[in-house]
């Protein structure tokens, strides 16, 4: 510690901006407060500056009395002190320098350590929803793979006809003559029935005088 210095200076977040005020700067300096307060109203700095680096709020002091005072930023600080001279103005500047540097590099770390705590919420919230998205994509699979096939619907032609007669004279019924030539129940009975109507005797003529084929016996199931 600086010989010079009695009091050391405070510097402490507001809005994580480091900051001073004007009472510690009197009691490091070793200055009024009043007067403080009378070189800041005093200072040749633009308004826009002044805004920026000096706030002016109450306090409470010793007393209990209220009591204004201007919380500085670091540049406020800066340029309030140039004009304080002398070796032990010198150190005083010099510890209040080093605060606001330990204080910025405290604010640095504690925003390297959030962005890093982030990055590390980000990265495992991305895996968790992978996650999920494969369960979803596993689910659907399986959904999927529950539901039976639909029959293709494509246009029924004379040769399809004459092959579910053939297969329903070779003793099949209407579902598992549905099932070998991919179409449905409905269908195929209602082309049996057309067969037994009568409608589509040119083409069950055909079937029937295939060598292969028992007319006798296919008449009676008819």
């Amino acid at each position: 510690m600086n010989p010079h210095i009695q009091k050391m200076p405070d510097v402490h977040l507001i809005n994580n901006i480091p900051q001073t005020d004007s009472v510690n700067v009197a009691n490091v300096f070793g200055k009024e407060h009043k007067n403080v307060l009378n070189t800041i109203k005093q200072l040749a700095c633009s308004e826009g500056f002044s805004r920026l680096n000096f706030k002016p709020r109450d306090y409470k002091d010793e007393r209990g009395k209220i009591q204004p005072m201007v919380e500085m930023t670091r540049d406020g600080f800066v340029f309030l002190v140039m004009g304080f001279t002398g070796r032990k103005a010198a150190a005083f500047k010099e510890a209040y320098i080093n605060a606001f540097n330990v204080m910025e590099l405290e604010l640095k770390n504690r925003q390297l350590n959030l962005e890093s705590n982030m990055a590390e919420s980000n990265l495992a919230l991305q895996e968790e929803l992978l996650g999920l998205k494969d369960e979803i994509i596993t689910m659907l699979k399986a959904q999927l793979a529950a539901v039976p096939k639909r029959i293709k619907r494509r246009p029924l032609t004379d040769d399809d006809r004459k092959e579910m007669y053939r297969l329903h004279l070779q003793g099949m019924n209407s579902v598992e003559i549905g099932k070998k030539i991919e179409r449905s129940d409905g269908t195929v009975r209602g082309t049996l029935i057309e067969f037994r109507n009568g409608l589509l005797n040119e083409l069950k003529a055909e079937v029937e005088q295939e060598p292969s084929v028992i007319s006798t016996s296919a008449e009676g199931s008819l």
